[in-house]
């Protein structure tokens, strides 16, 4: 279901993240202040990402190591935040099937 209505996200270049537009490995999160993530999440679930929803799809390891480095800079991510994306990820998911 595309949320934003008639509206468009025109495609990415090639060679960058499909998600968030971002040059960055498959394994590291995605940029969830990049414009192009958070219309595009949002045109898929509904709802504005996060910084736990960004990092979603990556190991336990780097998970942390994204953690201490937001702290770092001021941006606190709680394990609950993380577990909260994983709930409304799987409910999305289910939803789109």
């Amino acid at each position: 279901m595309n949320h934003l209505g008639p509206f468009k996200l025109l495609p990415t270049s090639r060679g960058v993240c499909q998600e968030c537009a971002v040059n960055h490995k498959p394994h590291e999160p995605h940029n969830a202040q990049s414009m192009f993530y958070q219309y595009h999440f949002y045109s898929l679930w509904g709802r504005w990402p996060t910084w736990a929803d960004a990092m979603l799809h990556c190991s336990e390891e780097i998970r942390r190591i994204t953690i201490e480095v937001l702290a770092e800079n001021g941006i606190s991510i709680s394990t609950e935040q993380i577990a909260d994306a994983k709930k409304l990820s799987n409910i999305s998911t289910k939803t789109l099937t």
